[in-house]
């Protein structure tokens, strides 16, 4: 089991410390807690996966993890994912084509870098956008 300690803003706007649990074997199991506060995550196929919907869960609760899955400008790919057992993705900056690749269990300070999955999607929007503009 690993267990990481990351920053996290509550509901209210608080910041607090958040543990989060992963277990892995054919399948991860995502825990995380703090304060009052207690999220499963079960029976994922990759670490990014259960992420994801561990990110779904906090963002409906009001919950953010300062964590580099949570970045607005981060998503995983196919490959991505594959690759790296679901530890990788990749950062997008707008109008570069080529992102790079970060671990997204990393822990990240700048709260404003944190985002919704749906405002994730529409940053994602706006780079393929800016990249192809580039190459008119």
């Amino acid at each position: 089991m690993i267990s990481k300690i990351y920053k996290a803003i509550d509901n209210k706007g608080n910041y607090t410390k958040a543990i989060l649990s992963l277990k892995e074997g054919n399948r991860i199991d995502l825990k995380v807690n703090f304060k009052d506060y207690e999220l499963n995550i079960l029976n994922s196929e990759s670490i990014y996966s259960g992420m994801k919907k561990l990110h779904k869960k906090l963002d409906e609760d009001g919950i953010k993890l300062l964590c580099n899955c949570f970045r607005y400008d981060v998503r995983g790919t196919g490959m991505s994912v594959q690759m790296s057992g679901g530890v990788s993705a990749y950062k997008f900056t707008l109008g570069e084509e080529i992102p790079t690749i970060l671990n997204i269990l990393d822990s990240i300070e700048d709260a404003s870098a944190i985002a919704t999955l749906d405002e994730q999607e529409k940053y994602f929007l706006k780079w393929l956008e800016s990249i192809n503009k580039s190459k008119i």
